[in-house]
């Protein structure tokens, strides 16, 4: 089950969390995995910094670390309780978590809080967009987004599936990404709610879990609960022929 996945950044490199407590490590261009790698409990999220150094995760019992790749040294650790998703700010500065109704923050360097705004309730799927202003949220068929700035829900995108069960910001914030339960990916644009595009998903033949675009924003994953990657090449919209 591919609970979350992230690229390191400009590398190929992906890591995937899953049911258990091993990360699986994923070469983007060519599919292969190099190796697993063995986490304290059961890794819930895990987010690379854009330069591909650092890597966040949230471990048992609800602690959202810091780990520094190149020593494989955890710098800073903070309590979050059951977050709803974690992210980086775009130029990976800060960390953000989204738990308890509340957006927070810590400087990556160091890990000092550094503020925090209300977000929501209890909402199970959730993304953060790359500035930390912008949250979108889904507890049925419509993605809805989130100013933390005003605090305010700022627009609804339609949908069409029964139930949203992954979202994403793409890399440069001007679409909305969602997958439902009636495997499908749709696209809308986020500042008019137009709607763009929607792929099949049908050759995944389960349940799309996350969706994770690399750092140039040309490619999507979208990882399934059986485990299985596919992969698509983005340029304004998905390239549906392109999953792998």
């Amino acid at each position: 089950n591919a609970g979350s996945a992230a690229f390191a950044g400009d590398a190929p490199q992906v890591v995937f969390t899953g049911d258990g407590s091993k990360l699986e490590w994923l070469n983007g261009a060519t599919g292969a995995r190099p190796r697993t790698s063995q986490g304290p409990g059961k890794t819930r999220f895990a987010v690379f910094s854009p330069d591909g150094r650092r890597l966040a995760t949230v471990v048992p019992p609800g602690k959202l670390e810091l780990r520094e790749l190149e020593q494989n040294v955890v710098r800073w650790s903070a309590d979050v309780g059951d977050p709803l998703g974690i992210g980086f700010s775009g130029d990976g500065s800060r960390v953000y978590a989204l738990a308890g109704g509340q957006a927070r923050a810590w400087n990556a360097e160091g890990g000092k809080a550094a503020g925090a705004a209300p977000a929501t309730g209890r909402e199970p799927v959730a993304a953060i967009d790359a500035g930390g202003r912008l949250v979108l949220f889904a507890s049925g068929p419509h993605p809805r987004l989130l100013d933390l700035g005003s605090g305010k829900e700022t627009r609804a995108y339609d949908g069409g599936a029964r139930s949203v069960l992954s979202l994403a910001f793409s890399r440069d914030g001007r679409q909305v990404v969602a997958a439902g339960d009636d495997l499908k990916l749709r696209v809308w644009d986020r500042a008019t709610g137009a709607f763009q595009e929607k792929v099949s998903l049908a050759t995944a033949r389960t349940w799309p879990s996350v969706l994770s675009f690399s750092p140039d924003g040309r490619t999507l994953l979208v990882g399934t609960s059986r485990g299985l990657v596919l992969r698509f090449e983005w340029r304004d919209t998905p390239e549906s022929g392109a999953g792998k």
